[in-house]
């Protein structure tokens, strides 16, 4: 896990989350992020809103105009494992949507859109990761990343406008038809 990875994240909207969760066997395990990405961090004390600001490398003087806090699981499912996820594929393109890179994900009821910037602090692992879909209590999909049992992010899924998104596709697919029957 790439702490760095996270900073970085988290200073573009100028805003951390802290979310600590305690298993079942009492352990706790800090989720720093944004709150749209929230990734487990290990080997750190018990952080607090100044401790990450800290961490992070915010100057003191630029402190005041950041959104930090520490937030309850709030329907989150952060086990490492939950009975309730399912395997959601990885396809093999991406979608540059108005200047955002999606990677999307072949998950039960049709495709999770994941903004692929979350992807960036399990680098190191990103070979061996493996992506599930849970729910929220309310019922709302998100994306867990695991490296063995390992969670490594849950990420909330890229709201797309399905309209916009599936006309520019559908263009793109006849394009392509097009080309495909010049060259038969």
């Amino acid at each position: 896990m790439k702490i760095k990875s996270i900073a970085a994240i988290c200073k573009k909207m100028k805003q951390v989350m802290i979310l600590n969760h305690c298993d079942s066997n009492g352990t706790v395990t800090q989720y720093i992020g944004d709150g749209v990405a929230l990734y487990p961090v290990y080997d750190l004390p018990l952080l607090d809103e100044e401790s990450v600001l800290s961490i992070f490398d915010v100057p003191e003087k630029q402190r005041e105009s950041w959104n930090t806090r520490c937030v309850e699981p709030d329907g989150f499912h952060l086990e490492d494992t939950d009975t309730s996820e399912y395997f959601i594929e990885e396809m093999g393109v991406s979608v540059v949507l108005n200047g955002t890179t999606l990677k999307p994900f072949r998950a039960k009821d049709g495709v999770l859109f994941v903004n692929s910037k979350y992807l960036a602090p399990f680098s190191d692992v990103r070979d061996i990761v493996q992506f599930f879909e849970r729910r929220l209590d309310n019922g709302q999909p998100y994306a867990v990343a695991k490296a063995g049992f390992m969670m490594q992010a849950v990420i909330m899924p890229f709201q797309v406008q399905e309209t916009s998104l599936v006309q520019e596709l559908h263009k793109l697919v006849q394009l392509i038809d097009g080309r495909m029957e010049e060259k038969a």
